[in-house]
């Protein structure tokens, strides 16, 4: 199952493409949030570690608020940074296998 087959509405962010599964892909959550004039609801890491933080970063920037890191995109410096912004953060946890396969 994935997020889309799911129901979710997904938007990848990625700089490096310009589609992603049919999908168009933006290349920051800055330009992502200018599209839907305004935040996603949440936003999911899938990201090595160091990429994360400067998610987390633009989370702060933007005021997205809930953050889903999968395992192994996660940090002590990531996780540190959302405690400290009153970020809402899961992590250890994977979206599919541990959410949305038991839906």
């Amino acid at each position: 199952m994935s997020l889309k087959n799911a129901g979710f509405t997904v938007y990848p962010v990625n700089p490096k493409y310009d589609e992603i599964d049919g999908d168009r892909c933006f290349n920051d959550l800055s330009a992502l949030v200018a599209f839907l004039s305004g935040k996603p609801d949440f936003v999911i890491t899938i990201t090595p570690p160091k990429v994360t933080e400067k998610i987390v970063q633009q989370c702060i920037t933007l005021d997205i608020t809930r953050i889903w890191m999968q395992p192994g995109s996660e940090s002590a410096s990531a996780l540190s940074l959302c405690k400290k912004n009153n970020i809402e953060v899961v992590h250890d946890v994977c979206i599919i296998v541990d959410a949305l396969n038991k839906i």
